[in-house]
C-alpha cells in the first residue's frame, strides 16, 4: 500500500462501481466513509464495491470510517441571524422556540461565561457571550447569516462535557470491523483516553485496524502530545 494517502469521501455522487473505478484510476488509494450521513446498509452497499475494485488491482483502495463523534448541534428550525444583533441562544431544558436559536448542548449555559464565543455551521455564523439569562445565553451576533437545522456549533477555547465516543460510534465502529475497514478516524480526539477506549473495542482486531485521531479544538492541539503517542496517525481536522 502506498505511503503517502490520496482520500477521498464517497457519497451518493461517486458511489457506483464506474465512478470508484475512476476515481481509484485518478489515483485514490484510501476510500473515507463519513459515518455522519448515510446508513450501515449505504455504507455497506459501498465498502463491497470497492472490496470487488480490489480483486482487479496491484494496490488495494484502503476504506477508512470516519466516526460521528460527539456532537453539538443547533436545533431544527432555520434562522436569520444579523450582525450585531442580541439574541438569546437557548438550550436544554428549555425547548427550540424559547429562544432565537437553538442548541442541544445540556451544560452550555453553565460552561460558556462573557466573552466566549459560539461558532455555528463551520465558522458561517460567530456568536460572542454577553451574558445569561434564564433560558440560555444572551448573545452579539458577530459575523451573521442564515442557519439551517442541525448545523454544527463549536466553542473554542471551552472545555466541553462531552464522551470521548458516543454509543452511535461504537455501532458504527464495530459494524466496520466486520466489513474489515483498514481506519478508524475519531472525530474531534481531545484526549489520548479515547484512543485507548476504542482499542480495548477493537479488541484482537486492533493489528489489522489502524486508529487515526483527528484533532479538532484547542482541548485536542492542547493534549496533542499524549494523543500522538497512543494513535497510529494523526488528522489536524478543520472543524467548525
Amino acid at each position: 500500500m502506498l505511503s503517502t494517502k490520496i482520500i477521498c469521501t464517497i457519497g451518493p455522487a461517486s458511489d457506483s462501481p464506474k465512478k470508484l473505478e475512476k476515481l481509484a484510476g485518478a489515483g485514490m488509494n484510501v476510500a473515507r466513509l463519513n459515518f455522519s450521513h448515510g446508513t450501515h446498509a449505504s455504507h455497506k452497499k459501498i465498502i463491497e464495491q470497492i472490496h470487488e475494485l480490489n480483486r482487479s488491482r496491484q494496490f488495494p483502495i484502503a476504506i477508512l470510517l470516519d466516526t460521528q463523534g460527539p456532537e453539538i448541534r443547533t436545533g431544527n428550525e432555520t434562522a436569520t441571524l444579523n450582525s450585531k444583533e442580541i439574541i438569546t441562544v437557548s438550550c436544554p431544558p428549555y425547548k427550540e422556540n424559547e429562544g432565537n436559536i437553538h442548541v442541544n448542548y445540556a451544560a452550555l449555559k453553565s460552561d460558556l461565561k462573557p466573552g466566549s464565543y459560539i461558532s455555528i455551521d463551520s465558522g458561517l455564523v460567530k456568536l460572542k457571550v454577553l451574558g445569561k439569562n434564564k433560558k440560555g445565553l444572551k448573545c452579539k451576533v458577530i459575523d451573521g447569516g442564515i442557519v439551517n437545522g442541525h448545523r454544527h456549533v463549536n466553542l473554542p477555547g471551552t472545555v466541553v462535557k462531552l464522551p470521548g465516543i458516543t454509543e452511535t460510534d461504537k455501532k458504527d465502529i464495530l459494524f466496520g470491523i466486520k466489513q474489515k475497514v483498514n481506519f478508524i478516524a475519531l472525530s474531534f480526539v481531545r484526549s489520548s483516553e479515547t484512543i485507548q477506549e476504542v482499542r480495548e473495542l477493537l479488541g484482537k482486531h486492533a493489528e489489522h485496524t489502524e486508529i487515526i485521531a483527528k484533532v479538532e479544538n484547542q482541548e485536542g492541539v492542547e493534549r496533542l502530545e499524549e494523543i500522538v503517542q497512543e494513535a497510529d496517525g494523526v488528522m489536524v481536522a478543520r472543524g467548525d
